[in-house]
């Protein structure tokens, strides 16, 4: 879909969402997820991590500021307290007979520790970054399980609300015989008893879409008044056998963030190991003083040098604190390592079965023309050729039939979600 699209939709949902009342728009898998990318909140959020991260960066590329200061400030030297010495003035009248002293000092790192705390916290910024994908990861997978069942519910209300009407039509049907005295009391009944099950049924399924249009529109953050139909789509899955799960497992090595954030975190670790070595030695303090008549000479400028003498604190502790956070870094790398090509083999192996039952299942469902059946059904009703019981046994297990048609479609294309998830990207090869 290209950015204009993009923007057509999101004023299109705007416009609804200001304009209307319980107004319903019908869009595709493809362009909710469009439309999730421009405008949910929760990731517009997560990105500012990564701002966050950029400053801490700018923040540790900078030199510590210098020091000035002013000393031995003397407001009550005159010239008679001073033997009559007069002091002359700086510049003006500034200074006159004032005693003082100033100082400039910087402090300057021997050991480069500002840039390696550049360095760790880059990494921290590529993590920054990992979490981002990894929530967008997530969010992907909850919206296309949304979509996914929201698709299956509104073709399931769409199957009883067409059965209602079918049931409608016979009940008025039924009601005449049983006026002319063809049908019995009972059996007009049990069919009026069928038609209140689908209208309870359809209830129940109403409740169910309202959940699912909230969930959806919460990630899309649009409006409550509008209603989000999901157009239907045909997929090609592609078969178990033609997915090598070793070629998954690796994928996943290099695609899954969490495997990619455990080892960012072996990094950062590590350089801030080396940060805490480098704060082991001393910084150098450099100085430059002016001393206004406070010792022999009458002006005196000098340099000075400070440096820790490192005898007590060399930092121990946080070294040591440090090489054993690399050391459980690298643990649980290699443990969530572990953790990952489990997940995968296990969705892989839920969507070979669920791939399977289909294919042994439906196939032979779809063999047989449930849409021809029902009318010769509904005629053979009329005329008498069967009984109710009959007509209502073959229907219910139609609408059962239908119901497992669709679920297991849902079912499937969930698992394969599951299973791209699991890999870490959506870019799974086929054979």
């Amino acid at each position: 879909m290209t950015r204009y699209s993009v923007f057509i939709l999101i004023y299109l949902l705007s416009f609804l969402n200001a304009q209307a009342q319980n107004r319903e728009v019908e869009l595709s898998e493809s362009q909710i997820e469009e439309l999730f990318m421009a405008n949910n909140l929760e990731l517009l959020a997560e990105k500012f991590n990564i701002t966050i991260a950029d400053a801490a960066v700018i923040q540790a590329k900078l030199w510590e500021n210098p020091t000035f200061s002013i000393n031995d400030l003397n407001f009550w030297s005159s010239a008679s307290k001073r033997d009559g010495e007069t002091i002359p003035p700086l510049f003006g009248s500034f200074g006159k007979n004032t005693q003082f002293s100033v100082e400039l000092s910087q402090i300057v790192s021997l050991s480069r520790k500002r840039a390696k705390l550049v360095k760790a916290e880059k990494v921290s910024r590529e993590m920054a970054m990992m979490q981002f994908e990894q929530v967008l990861r997530a969010l992907k997978l909850e919206l296309r399980q949304i979509t996914g069942n929201l698709s299956c519910l509104q073709s399931s209300f769409e199957l009883l609300s067409a059965q209602k009407s079918v049931m409608t039509e016979i009940i008025v049907a039924c009601e005449k015989q049983h006026e002319k005295g063809f049908l019995s009391a009972a059996e007009l009944v049990r069919i009026k008893l069928a038609l209140f099950e689908l209208e309870t049924e359809s209830n129940e399924l109403q409740i169910e879409l309202n959940a699912a249009q909230r969930e959806l529109k919460n990630l899309l953050s649009c409006s409550d008044s509008l209603y989000i139909r999901v157009a239907g789509e045909e997929y090609s899955l592609p078969q178990p056998d033609q997915i090598n799960l070793i070629e998954l497992i690796n994928l996943a090595s290099d695609n899954r963030m969490e495997l990619i954030l455990a080892r960012l975190e072996t990094n950062y670790q590590q350089r801030n190991m080396s940060y805490e070595k480098a704060v082991r030695v001393p910084d150098l303090n450099l100085s430059v003083g002016y001393d206004r008549r406070g010792g022999v000479w009458p002006s005196f400028v000098g340099i000075g040098l400070g440096i820790d003498i490192p005898v007590f604190n060399r930092n121990q502790g946080a070294v040591k604190a440090a090489k054993a956070a690399v050391q459980q870094s690298e643990v649980l790398a290699r443990q969530q390592e572990i953790e990952v090509g489990n997940e995968v083999t296990e969705a892989y192996m839920n969507y070979t079965q669920l791939y399977q039952f289909n294919e042994n299942n439906l196939k032979n469902m779809e063999s047989f023309n449930l849409t021809e059946l029902s009318e010769a059904y509904n005629k053979n009703l009329m005329n008498r050729n069967i009984s109710l019981m009959e007509y209502m046994d073959f229907m219910e297990t139609c609408m059962n039939i239908r119901r497992i048609e669709l679920n297991s479609r849902r079912d499937l294309l969930l698992q394969w979600e599951e299973l791209k998830y699991a890999v870490g990207t959506d870019k799974i090869t086929v054979e």
